[in-house]
């Protein structure tokens, strides 16, 4: 049976989504900012029986969920939110690009840098499932843009991290997998043939990513 994370929320549009320069008229559905009347979703998942596997779960997630500190200006802001916030507020699934350079993942969109690094984001995740042990956080991991500069493969850059969260980290191939087996635990969904063995495949997953607009008058619709 395909792994299908069924209506992940992945265009980011609920969770802080921002175009500033494509401003349109204000509406409860959108958000624009950290300010903007969030509610805490910390421990949602606690409400749901360890038996429910994963791929019966809707799960909100963000769009390029690394933008948020503004680097790139407005073509490349789409997230208002840092990491804690969107994990605070109920995000679960994220949209993480990386970089290899020096031996490090940074993380990009396209050739920008954003300003932060994948071992910030790890430590993110890692606390607030320490935290939060009812929780489970999946991640997309992508290569965004050329490698430079490194002595090792982006695999073995990628188990060095690992190596660092063997309590929260959790590498399994089973697409059926039930969400009492997952609890205090984030899963790799890879998009990239050197990340493949470290978890399950974003290919396979069910996602809702329409963030397309044809014109800035779609924001009215």
């Amino acid at each position: 049976m395909d792994f299908r994370l069924q209506s992940v929320l992945y265009a980011g549009i609920i969770f802080g989504s921002v175009f500033l320069s494509c401003d349109a008229h204000q509406h409860g559905s959108y958000m624009r900012n950290a300010g903007d009347g969030f509610n805490y979703r910390t421990n949602w998942m606690g409400n749901i029986h360890d038996h429910v596997r994963l791929t019966e779960l809707a799960i909100p997630g963000t769009h390029d969920s690394s933008t948020f500190k503004g680097y790139g200006g407005d073509s490349v802001t789409t997230q208002a939110l840092s990491f804690d916030e969107q994990l605070n507020y109920g995000v679960r699934f994220f949209d993480i690009r990386v970089r290899h350079i020096s031996n490090i993942f940074t993380l990009h969109h396209d050739f920008v840098y954003l300003g932060i690094s994948f071992g910030e984001f790890l430590d993110s995740v890692d606390n607030f499932l320490r935290n939060n042990p009812s929780e489970t956080v999946l991640f997309r991991l992508k290569e965004e843009y050329a490698s430079e500069g490194n002595s090792r493969s982006m695999r073995d850059t990628l188990q060095w991290y690992l190596d660092q969260h063997q309590g929260t980290y959790l590498n399994t191939d089973n697409r059926n997998i039930n969400l009492g087996s997952a609890r205090g635990k984030f899963i790799i969904l890879s998009d990239h043939y050197e990340f493949d063995s470290f978890g399950l495949q974003y290919g396979n997953s069910n996602r809702q990513d329409n963030y397309h607009l044809g014109t800035n008058w779609d924001l009215y619709n």
